[in-house]
């Protein structure tokens, strides 16, 4: 619903993610965020 709604007001909904890591899964985190981090790079370059 919150991509939609970037979408409906002209942001590209890429731009947020939303993910349910719980406190004692750090490794997965860090991959959630070097991933978004890599995609916000890649859309800072078109």
């Amino acid at each position: 619903m919150a991509q939609g709604l970037l979408e409906e007001h002209g942001h590209d909904p890429r731009r947020l993610k939303m993910a349910a890591i719980c406190s004692v899964c750090s490794e997965s985190f860090v991959a959630h965020m070097e991933s978004f981090n890599d995609l916000l790079m890649e859309m800072a370059g078109d």
